[in-house]
């Protein structure tokens, strides 16, 4: 049967060529698998640097910018100047109340200087005392 024959070796050679066409594919496809393990590796090599690149960034970032950062630190350190010479004044006024505390106690109090003190204050006048008018700008004693 010659046509039966013809059509097995044209079903031979269908198949070698589907073999052939198969063994292509299969190299293709190893070469689409390299290049994918390659890509894979590529951007596994990179992953590390590039989360390192990031943390060094995150890090920097804060350190300039953050709540406890070099800016940050700048404001404080403004802020303590400021609460620095508030202090400077407040223990110059604690000294000054001191004192004037300290020279009215018992042991130290002039009872004259006292009374002359108090006078002036309350601008009272013994009758007995003879009063001497001063200019505007010319007082003996000024309040705190």
């Amino acid at each position: 049967m010659p046509g039966a024959r013809s059509f097995a070796a044209h079903e031979e050679r269908a198949m070698s060529a589907a073999r052939a066409a198969i063994g292509y594919a299969d190299g293709m496809s190893g070469f689409v698998t390299r290049a994918g393990q390659s890509l894979r590796n590529g951007l596994r090599a990179m992953l590390l640097p590039a989360l390192f690149l990031f943390l060094v960034a995150y890090f920097l970032y804060n350190a300039t910018q953050g709540d406890r950062g070099l800016q940050a630190y700048a404001l404080r350190q403004e802020q303590l100047k400021g609460v620095q010479a508030d202090l400077a004044k407040a223990q110059a006024d604690q000294a000054g109340w001191e004192r004037r505390v300290g020279e009215l106690r018992s042991q130290r109090v002039d009872p004259d200087m006292l009374d002359e003190r108090a006078r002036a204050m309350l601008n009272l006048a013994d009758p007995a005392d003879v009063v001497m008018p001063y200019g505007q700008g010319k007082k003996l004693f000024t309040p705190p």
